[in-house]
Order: C-alpha cells, then structure tokens, then sequence
C-alpha cells in the first residue's frame, strides 16, 4: 500500500538523520545502540495502540539493509520489543447526541455539505474504513437490491452491505444534485474543478475531523475511525452477535471484533463478581 511505504520510508529516513545527522546513509552509524535508542524515542512519542510500529517498520528496515548493504544480521536483534497489551484500551466512539451534532453542521442546501453527509452517514451506518468510503465506486452500488459492495485494501476482501434507506436517499441526492458532471468512475469528488476524486483516507479522515470540530466535540484523538467504533458499538449494545459485527466491520478475525465486548456494559454488569466483602 502507498500510505504503507511511505510510512516506513518516513521511518527510515528518520533514523538516518539520527545516526547521522543528515539524511545521507553511513552503515558504520548503524549499531545497536543507535537502534534501540531510535525506537525507544519514536514509541514514545505515540498512542499505546500504535507504539509498535517503530520496532515493526526498524526490522524491515534493518533485513533491507542485510540483503542490500552488508549489515551484520545480528544487529537487528537490537530493535527492543514493545509490549502492547491486548484489548488494554477502550475504542474511541461518539454518544448519540454527539452524532446527531455532528451531522448537523453538514449544510444540505450546497454540494459540499451534502457530500460531506454522505460520507459521515456511510462512517457511522455502515461502519466502513475512511479508505474504503474514498475508493467507492458507482458500480459498487445495486439501488435494485439495496446494497453496495466494499472493497477492503486492508484485507483484500470483498463484502456486500445493505444499504440502509436513509443512507441510500441521501446518496441518491448528492449524485443526483451535487455531484459534479465526471466522467470519473468514483463516487466522491472533490467540489472544485477540476473535479478529482477523493481517493485517500486522509481527504475523508479531514471532512470528519472538520465537521466534529464543528460540532464543538473535541478532536484529539478522534478521526474518521471513530465513526465506525462508534456503528460498531452501537450494533454490540443492541444485541447484534461478535459473528455478525466482524462481517460488517470486514474482521477476517473474530478476535479483533472482541475489543467492543468492554463496551456492552449491560451485560458486563451481569456477569462481574460481587466484590470481596461488599461494596466498593
């Protein structure tokens, strides 16, 4: 994937100018001090749910330098592990009213607030990937059966969704009247000429970043990906089963839906243990 290779050149490049001070490639500069003290920083600087992908992207990078360079392979044994414990935190998600405010700073008389609903609604209702809003295509929708297929990057997989009518009526509007003429096989563009798609997770991940900020919801730590914990949580809380959430949500495994167990506190209550000697 792009946003992939980027990512680790990104990495990489970071690591050089850290050995040695500019971006220019010294493989005597590379030991094992330098890579334990270069992951060490990096993972500190992120979200606990992301502090190891410095040790992920160094060890690609290291084997590189084996096959090409002459790296000694013992060295990349330096890349500390970073420990990261499962389900250890809660997915950020949003309230009801917090939805509904959000969806109400989308201004529905101009074309670029009725795309931007579309694109929270398809967040939200049917719990898609900013990725998997952007590159949807006019042939993934059949209006005949009410669906629309989705195309997952992150797993090369396919799913069809229905398409709920509130989702399928405000879809139907903006390509009707808002969507500019384009020759262009995808669904959303942008609103100034000369029309491009959105085709990038960061374009859908900014319109629901703005439109929270508008809301007056604070963004830290809140991007698109809120949106679909959020329909996922909204499905755990009404009943629907793990099986039926991961399919929705594209998991190829079950284990990966569990985290919204810890969000079903209802049934939660049900099950804790009385605490030793009474109350807390």
């Amino acid at each position: 994937m792009p946003g992939t290779r980027s990512g680790y050149l990104r990495y990489a490049m970071l690591f050089m100018k850290a050995t040695t001070g500019t971006e220019s490639f010294d493989i005597a500069k590379v030991t094992p001090q330098a890579i334990t003290d270069f992951v060490r920083a990096e993972a500190a600087k992120l979200k606990p749910s992301a502090c190891a992908a410095p040790a992920s992207v160094m060890r690609v990078f290291l084997r590189f330098l084996v096959m090409s360079r002459g790296l000694l392979p013992g060295v990349a044994g330096a890349v500390p592990t970073i420990r990261q414990w499962k389900l250890a935190s809660l997915p950020k998600h949003l309230s009801a009213d917090e939805v509904g405010r959000t969806l109400a700073t989308c201004d529905e008389t101009s074309p670029t607030g009725k795309r931007d609903r579309v694109i929270l609604l398809l967040l939200l209702r049917l719990a898609l990937r900013a990725g998997e809003v952007a590159r949807l295509r006019l042939s993934d929708i059949d209006w005949r059966e009410g669906a629309v297929r989705i195309y997952s990057a992150k797993s090369a997989r396919e799913r069809l969704l229905p398409l709920p009518s509130d989702v399928g009526q405000a879809l139907a509007e903006y390509l009707r009247d808002s969507r500019p003429t384009s020759a262009q096989p995808y669904v959303f563009l942008r609103t100034r000429a000369p029309f491009s798609p959105i085709t990038g997770c960061g374009t859908v991940s900014c319109i629901a970043k703005r439109h929270l900020k508008l809301a007056g919801i604070s963004i830290h730590g809140l991007s698109a990906h809120a949106f679909r914990h959020t329909a996922a949580t909204q499905m755990v809380r009404s009943g629907a089963d793990f099986k039926q959430v991961a399919d929705v949500l594209g998991h190829c495994l079950l284990e990966t839906t569990n985290i919204y167990a810890k969000l079903d506190e209802e049934t939660l209550h049900r099950v804790a243990l009385p605490w030793p000697g009474g109350q807390a």
